[in-house]
């Protein structure tokens, strides 16, 4: 199946890193790049329909400093449906 993938750049603290690749991960999205330099980069891919829910979460997590940009979109394989 076929789904349309946001490529997006997400910025963090080195303090809240963790607990964003963890609200990355409960998304379905994937880290395909970390950038480490004052503060941290992440280079994410995710279902476009979950852009605005990372972002809602970001915004909760860091009471608005962070802003996640979308870079791309594109069709990819994904996401995996569960066989039963």
């Amino acid at each position: 199946t076929m789904g349309l993938w946001a490529r997006a750049a997400v910025p963090c603290t080195y303090a809240l890193f963790e607990r964003v690749k963890l609200e990355i991960a409960a998304l379905g999205g994937v880290i395909d790049d970390t950038e480490y330099g004052a503060d941290i980069c992440l280079y994410v891919s995710l279902m476009a329909d979950t852009v605005d829910a990372l972002q809602k979460r970001l915004t909760e997590l860091s009471s608005g400093s962070l802003k996640l940009e979308v870079l791309d979109e594109e069709y990819r394989p994904g996401p995996r449906e569960e066989v039963k």
